[in-house]
């Protein structure tokens, strides 16, 4: 599993790209440190790119796990938008449940299946 967090200062956003095995705790680790040493972009929209996750080994405990650190990071974020993009319908179902969680706590979410238009979700005004 390999995740790397940067700010894409052209395009205003967090970029988060995961490749590999599914590790929500280890995902979240990095990110809490990353806003701890930027600091100024804790309320930037995000963009989670999971086109390369192995979606084979995201299973409900990983899913369930996501939803509860993402949860947590709701002092670090408060309402910052995040959008998650999937490279298949079929990884669109475990995202739902993640979509939910985040609807409950004030952050908005979303799932989409093409960059452009999560982009164009992530820069449109709250």
């Amino acid at each position: 599993m390999q995740v790397e967090f940067h700010w894409d200062s052209l395009a205003e956003v967090i970029r988060a790209q995961i490749n590999g095995p599914a590790n929500a705790q280890d995902y979240f680790d990095r990110f809490r440190q990353f806003l701890v040493d930027n600091p100024d972009l804790r309320t930037a929209p995000m963009l989670w790119d999971l086109r390369q996750l192995d979606f084979a080994s995201f299973t409900p405990e990983e899913v369930t796990k996501l939803a509860e650190l993402r949860r947590s990071l709701h002092e670090f974020r408060h309402d910052a938008k995040s959008a998650v993009l999937i490279s298949s319908a079929l990884e669109y179902i475990p995202m739902m449940f993640l979509k939910q969680t985040a609807e409950i706590s004030d952050m908005p979410l979303e799932i989409f299946m093409e960059e452009r238009e999560a982009m164009a979700w992530l820069r449109q005004s709250a």
